[in-house]
């Protein structure tokens, strides 16, 4: 069984025909989807208008794959309703999978990195406009540097992994996003997953008798 692991891809409006095409293109090959948070961007655009737009027909695509869907904290359950069955099978704040004697724990990052999770309505619509202006800087950065620009913020990576001491087994891996910094590390028993939005497309194969990938593509 081929498992696709993919986080932090914001969808939002206005619709991106190219990210689609990208997240479609990864989803096919696969038998088993896991969404580890940030599918879609709650504080820029409602779920209504998620649901109805263009993005739904990717829905029918991961329900065929199972999909388990890992909230993160643009995309927190209290943000959606029942229609979340729409496009996954199971909605959880943690997934753990076993796999070729290993455990994989599946958290977007927040739970261990909160950077504010919009509970107060004046913070919503500050991290709205936060968040418009970060999407907007990171555009630019992937066009001028590419995957380059995550390098300033493994610094986060290494707080996650600081607090997992503690928490992991031996035969334990952690896999996150949250960070936007794609990150594959075994030894710290530790996966960050990237992102999937302009242009750059990060992502996780998992496969029974094979090592764990971190694959990373320009999309056009």
């Amino acid at each position: 069984m081929k498992i696709l692991v993919f986080s932090d891809s914001h969808l939002t409006l206005p619709f991106d025909q190219k990210q689609f095409r990208f997240i479609e293109g990864i989803v096919k090959p696969v038998d088993k989807v896991i969404i580890n948070g940030d599918f879609w961007d709650g504080y820029v655009t409602k779920f209504e208008r998620f649901v109805n737009s263009p993005w739904k027909h990717l829905f029918p695509l991961l329900k065929e794959k199972n999909a388990v869907y890992v909230f993160g904290n643009h995309d927190q359950e209290r943000f959606a309703d029942a229609r979340l069955a729409l496009f996954s099978d199971v909605r959880t704040e943690r997934y753990e999978l076993p796999l070729d004697g290993k455990r994989y724990i599946f958290e977007h990052g927040h739970r261990l990195l909160p950077f504010g999770d919009g509970q107060d309505k004046k913070l919503r619509l500050s991290l709205k406009r936060s968040t418009r202006i970060a999407d907007n800087l990171e555009r630019v950065l992937i066009n001028k540097a590419g995957a380059r620009y995550q390098r300033m913020f493994r610094k986060h990576n290494r707080e996650i992994q600081d607090q997992l001491k503690d928490e992991l087994e031996k035969n334990d891996i952690y896999l996150c996003g949250h960070t936007h910094s794609a990150e594959f590390n075994i030894k710290k028993q530790f996966i960050n997953s990237g992102v999937i939005k302009h242009g750059l497309g990060q992502y996780v194969l998992l496969e029974s008798k094979k090592a764990p990938v971190l694959k990373q593509e320009r999309y056009h």
